[in-house]
């Protein structure tokens, strides 16, 4: 292995997240996914870890590895490029080793998209992990928003004003508010993907009134 390479003979501390969190979620569900050594048991927000240093959100875990040699953690991609650390490539289906970008974490929601859910269907078992696509990094995950389709079972803290300005708000996000995403270090939705997002909107409503046309 790493033939003509010289490397430290130094044991390697784990860093991983001691709160629960769904970066957490993500990396387990890969591994296990990855290899049938990481059992269902350590698939998780918060699962039982067998070893390594716990430290609290992204921002703990990636300051912990930059600041002491030797160590190895998981992170949103934002968090690396702000810190600037050295990150993996990782095998995809396709058998190419990708690096995460937003490149590669676009091709990999670009990938999923024609096997992703109505807006209405079941989401529950939707993962993006190890998605097609030759330029895909593996390790990709969706960002949900988790709306009603009827408003008004909200009761009296629902009106029809708000009712309205909340699905202008979500019109808003998928649109130009995508303008925004590669500056926060998050890739923009895919044209197919704001396509179902709107067919989603469009579902809402209020007292049975459409919001959105």
């Amino acid at each position: 292995m790493n033939p003509g390479v010289s490397l430290p003979n130094t044991a390697i501390s784990v860093i991983h997240r001691s709160d629960g969190s769904g970066t957490t979620f993500v990396w387990t569900s890969y591994l296990h996914l990855a290899s049938t050594t990481w059992p269902s048991s350590l698939v998780g927000k918060n699962p039982t870890w067998p070893t390594g240093i716990g430290k609290p959100g992204n921002n703990g875990v990636a300051g912990y590895v930059k600041q002491n040699p030797n160590t190895i953690g998981y992170a949103e991609l934002a968090y690396t490029v702000q810190n600037s650390m050295t990150v993996a490539k990782v095998r995809n289906p396709a058998g190419n080793f990708t690096l995460p970008t937003l490149n590669t974490t676009q091709a990999a929601a670009e990938g999923a998209a024609p096997v992703l859910p109505v807006p209405n269907g079941d989401w529950s078992g939707v993962s993006i992990l190890n998605a097609a696509g030759a330029n895909s990094y593996p390790i990709s995950t969706l960002t949900y928003l988790l709306a009603y389709k009827e408003l008004n079972v909200l009761g009296s803290s629902m009106t029809q004003v708000k009712a309205k300005a909340l699905v202008d708000f979500l019109w808003w996000v998928v649109h130009e508010g995508q303008n925004y995403s590669v500056a926060l270090v998050y890739v923009p939705l895919p044209p197919s993907i704001v396509t179902l997002d709107e067919t989603g909107i469009r579902m809402m409503t209020y007292n049975g009134q459409t919001l959105h046309t």
